[in-house]
């Protein structure tokens, strides 16, 4: 799936910045370029090996996952219904007005809507 993909790579990306910009700082004074590469690159692997368990197409976690996977279908399916915004449940995900997560997580019915629309 190209955005779990995309996904990994982006958290690939930033772990392995992190690492290099406090190697850089550490290796300033002793021009170590070749280090901060190799930090690079073992923080890629660690982010990729620290991912893998959330790469796949199932939910993670209990009560919560299940709740927020049913947001998720609610809003992909106004939004494709032509309602927007979506602040309120109103399909057969959310057929009891169930609200949408606009304080506690409010990108998460979104990012999701945004690679399957």
């Amino acid at each position: 799936d190209p955005v779990r993909i995309a996904a990994a790579l982006l958290v690939i990306l930033q772990t392995a910045l992190v690492a290099a910009i406090a190697v850089r700082g550490l290796n300033a004074k002793r021009g170590g370029i070749a280090a901060e590469l190799a930090v690079m690159a073992v923080a890629a692997v660690g982010a990729l090996w620290i991912a893998k368990p959330y790469l796949h197409d199932g939910q993670i976690g209990a009560g919560d996952s299940y709740h927020y996977g049913l947001q998720v279908a609610d809003f992909v399916t106004q939004l494709r219904a032509g309602i927007f915004p979506v602040l309120i449940g109103q399909s057969d995900y959310a057929f009891n007005g169930n609200v949408h997560t606009v304080r506690t997580a409010p990108i998460s019915p979104y990012l999701p809507a945004c690679s399957t629309s």
